[in-house]
């Protein structure tokens, strides 16, 4: 077709539309689900036992059908084979990889990384996980991170130098020979003996390169005479983290050569379900935190073609300060973010009022099942809104004998779902929000689109 026929036919025709806005889920009465809007990220909240995990069968199953590969958080070990049944029923069981001990798959966060300033971010995450500082701490604890971040990246700075790579084991070895105090420094059998001083010997013969230099600085003269308690918080949270990935299982899942990497769950349609729950061990918040933490830096970096999912069920459990920071311009790279929780209080506990209400607005799709708490029906009730109703009222009197009626009307703001009704919601029955957009869903365990529940759209 020539150039000019193919004007016509646009013009006659229209655009060609566009595969983001193909639908993926069916509601009934109009209401769809595109690839565009489950990037907008999806929140489900719904109470313990209510439902919301067997909701969000249906958008997995819907997601894996269209190819979409990503990244499962668990929190309990029952996650990993259910979702596992979930590939399996959409012929996505090839695409699967467990990343759990003896599992046959590791990931190596550090490998083919070229900044100190990444891999420091990462380390520091692990800390603040370890450490369960998720929620703002005001003045003192961004200088306890600015500090945290000044002593990684002048350690990994010091590790590449003499490595020639990023590793976090070597690195540990590196800090385990710091000096303590200024004499340190100038101590014969310390120079001789620590890896740290052999590292600053190089250092000094690499005196043209600012961030060595500083990085020497740093280890020479600044943490040597930093006081007590600083010296002693910031080397206990350093070591915290390195002693928990020198040691089986986080040595053996990710330390070595990888068996897969970030851009087969974004690009190749890989899915990855992290098989060391965050409820069973410190351990297993580190696994979940560094493959969040690699999965959301490498989404970023470069537009996608490929659609992907994060998947975080108890999400109060996994969310961090990098996923907040992410969420905002993850769907500007096709990535899907789907959290589910219990209730609001779950979440203050983790994250703080004012937090939370940060990132459950950065949540655009909000799915409300039945609910017990009631804080949460109140904020969901809230978060749809009201409308002016009109409200009629009648009187009567008798006077003197004489009976007389009168009507007026008069409007008033009312709820457009009240509080009570999100208690009122069997199983399976949801309110859906998005926008302006509000709708009623019902959702079938195993059968989607059954009796007039939701349907994936093929």
């Amino acid at each position: 077709m020539n150039a000019v026929a193919s004007l016509i036919e646009r013009v006659a025709i229209g655009p060609a539309p566009d595969p983001a806005d193909a639908p993926v889920l069916a509601f009934g009465q109009g209401h769809r689900l595109t690839r565009r809007h489950l990037t907008e990220s999806v929140l489900i909240l719904a109470g313990t036992g209510r439902g919301k995990t067997t909701l969000a069968r249906t958008l997995y199953r819907a997601m894996l059908r269209e190819r979409y590969g990503g990244l499962v958080l668990c929190v309990k070990h029952s996650q990993v084979a259910e979702f596992q049944a979930l590939c399996r029923r959409e012929d996505r069981e090839r695409d699967c990889l467990v990343l759990a001990p003896g599992g046959g798959h590791a990931f190596n966060p550090l490998r083919g990384e070229t900044s100190s300033a990444e891999v420091a971010a990462l380390v520091a995450e692990l800390a603040e996980v370890l450490a369960d500082r998720v929620r703002d701490g005001g003045e003192n604890e961004a200088f306890w991170r600015a500090q945290l971040g000044i002593i990684l990246r002048n350690l990994f700075t010091l590790c590449w130098l003499v490595h020639g790579r990023y590793d976090v084991l070597l690195a540990a070895d590196l800090f385990d020979g710091r000096a303590h105090s200024l004499a340190e420094i100038s101590d014969p059998t310390w120079q001789q003996t620590s890896p740290l001083a052999a590292a600053l010997a190089v250092a000094r013969r690499h005196g043209t390169d600012p961030d060595v230099r500083l990085a020497a600085a740093y280890f020479e003269k600044t943490f040597t005479t930093h006081g007590d308690r600083l010296q002693g918080s910031l080397a206990a949270t350093v070591s915290s983290v390195f002693d928990h990935l020198r040691r089986a299982p986080l040595r053996d899942l990710f330390a070595g050569e990888s068996t897969f990497a970030m851009d087969d769950l974004l690009d190749h349609g890989k899915i990855c379900i992290v098989g060391l729950p965050a409820l069973d061990s410190a351990d297993g918040q580190i696994a979940n935190a560094i493959m969040q933490f690699c999965f959301c830096r490498a989404a970023t970096r470069r537009p996608r073609a490929q659609y992907s999912f994060l998947v975080s069920d108890e999400c109060q459990e996994t969310v961090s300060r990098e996923l907040m920071r992410k969420l905002a311009v993850l769907r500007e790279f096709k990535v899907a973010s789907v959290m589910l929780t219990q209730n609001l209080a779950v979440l203050d506990d983790r994250l703080g009022e004012t937090v939370r209400e940060g990132f459950c607005g950065l949540l655009a799709l909000k799915i409300f099942g039945p609910q017990n708490h009631a804080a949460t029906r109140q904020w969901a009730a809230d978060q749809i809104g009201k409308r002016k109703v009109t409200v009629e009222t009648k009187t009567s009197g008798r006077s003197q004998g004489v009976t007389s009626h009168s009507r007026s009307e008069h409007e008033v703001w009312d709820y457009r779902v009240p509080p009570s009704r999100f208690a009122e919601l069997e199983i399976g029955e949801t309110i859906c929000l998005r926008g302006a957009e509000v709708w009623k869903a019902k959702w079938h365990r195993d059968s989607p689109g059954k009796r007039g529940t939701v349907a994936i759209v093929d």
